[in-house]
């Protein structure tokens, strides 16, 4: 299905960051670029090792990103929601995709040609900076990821990935902060590089002794920071 401009508003680009800040006549020549995809909860949207030539912005929903260990083991590298996007390493240097992203419920997605993002991106220079942007931060969370998988006890990762995820899906709440995405424990887990059961035995450290909560919508709530608990 191809986008186009919505005159009543319903649909805005500006939502999107990466095309934030750019002007209505910029915006007016991205519309007729992208399409729109649904992904249902569970489906595989790109596969580690296949090719692609497609961007994918998240226009609805949340995404993870995982690769596969020698021995099979999942690894959560990212959850990405609303306004994010994705798949744009393979756009630009011409590899095999580098992680594969499920979709973690009903996600809509908006896809833009290898192409045609290529073209954006050489006439359209606010685009280049803002990818460049997302990638140095992105960069810098790999390493803390390498440092916690490295250096730190398993207690040390999970603490280290719920405060990740506090500041990157945390909204406020009248307890403290909730997350804005659900998560079952295996995906904790895999997110943290431990196994479930030691990640099953520090939550309910952390729920005994007042720290962390569960919402009926299955969404953690942090009632303090954890340095202080």
């Amino acid at each position: 299905m191809t986008l186009r401009t919505n005159p009543s508003g319903e649909f805005n680009l500006r939502r999107i960051p990466l095309f934030s800040e750019l002007s209505e006549a910029e915006l007016e020549r991205i519309y007729p670029l992208l399409k729109r995809r649904r992904f249902p909860k569970g489906q595989t949207i790109i596969k580690e090792g296949e090719k692609g030539d497609v961007i994918y912005l998240i226009e609805r929903g949340q995404v993870k990103v995982t690769r596969q260990s020698l021995d099979g083991r999942e690894k959560i590298l990212a959850i990405l929601s609303d306004g994010s996007f994705f798949g744009e390493l393979s756009v630009l240097d011409a590899m095999p995709r580098s992680a594969t992203v499920e979709a973690m419920g009903n996600v809509e997605l908006l896809t833009l040609h290898k192409d045609d993002f290529l073209s954006l991106l050489e006439r359209i220079p606010a685009i280049a900076v803002k990818i460049i942007q997302v990638l140095s931060r992105r960069l810098r969370a790999a390493d803390s990821q390498i440092e916690d998988l490295s250096f730190k006890t398993s207690r040390e990762k999970i603490e280290s990935m719920f405060e990740k995820l506090r500041d990157t899906h945390g909204v406020s709440d009248p307890r403290g902060v909730r997350l804005t995405i659900s998560l079952t424990h295996q995906e904790l887990a895999d997110m943290a590089g431990c196994s479930r059961e030691t990640v099953c035995r520090y939550i309910k450290e952390l729920k005994d002794r007042g720290c962390i909560t569960v919402d009926p919508d299955k969404h953690y709530v942090f009632l303090k920071f954890l340095g202080e608990c």
